[in-house]
């Protein structure tokens, strides 16, 4: 995560200049998109989406050691991080439910 978020880090470029553009911008399509068939909550910036995404994945991710022991939560595994991202996402996206 430092290589790519400090300024003249070793993968700053890569992500940036190679694999980021082309992912983002489609990704961003397909959120408004998604926006337009009344399917994802038009409050959303289908922009700013990714961003959101990344955060609420890879900071868990990276953190876990910090945040585990603060909480005292070493019983928290991969899965309830992804159960609980789940969560965020189906309720403050507004998902429809089939």
């Amino acid at each position: 995560m430092r290589e790519v978020v400090s300024e003249g880090g070793a993968l700053r470029g890569l992500l940036t200049e190679r694999i980021a553009p082309g992912i983002a911008v489609l990704m961003s399509q397909r959120f408004a998109a998604a926006q337009a068939r009344g399917e994802l909550n038009p409050a959303l910036d289908p922009r700013l989406l990714m961003v959101s995404l990344i955060g609420l994945t890879l900071f868990p991710a990276a953190g876990a050691p910090i945040w585990r022991q603060i909480f005292d939560a070493g019983d928290l595994g991969v899965d309830d991080l992804r159960r609980h991202a789940l969560a965020l996402l189906d309720r403050g996206l507004e998902l429809r439910h089939a």
